[in-house]
């Protein structure tokens, strides 16, 4: 017997590595391979699936913050229109009319003395 010969199959004991992909008869087994292949394929898809996913969440929240932004603006102009509509309504008042030529036009009654204040220019 040779250090480098097992005398139990022939094969060498040193340096060889398993041949796990050959056949018993001697050939390449596909069958091994493309089980490797299907495996790291699903791998792939998988963690495609996965980014895809965390990726999408993002965008949905961003979307969630703008839509809620939105409908307090929505909000905020039909609060404006209910003020807009109501002060429109009472147009023709003469409380309105009165208010609108002392702020609009700076018109006082003539009984009325007005002051000034000297700190507000």
């Amino acid at each position: 017997m040779t250090p480098g010969n097992n005398h139990k199959t022939g094969n060498k004991a040193y340096g060889s590595m398993p041949a796990k992909n050959v056949r018993k008869g001697g050939g390449f087994d596909f069958s091994v391979m493309f089980k490797k292949i299907g495996n790291i394929v699903f791998i792939v898809v998988i963690a495609y699936f996965a980014f895809s996913i965390f990726s999408q969440q993002g965008t949905i929240s961003e979307n969630n913050a703008e839509i809620a932004s939105l409908e307090q603006q929505i909000s905020e102009k039909q609060i404006e229109i209910e003020r807009l509509e109501q002060e429109y309504a009472n147009i023709d008042s003469d409380e309105y009319i009165e208010r609108m030529a002392r702020e609009k036009l700076g018109l006082v009654q003539a009984n009325e003395r007005v002051f000034k204040d000297a700190s507000k220019r």
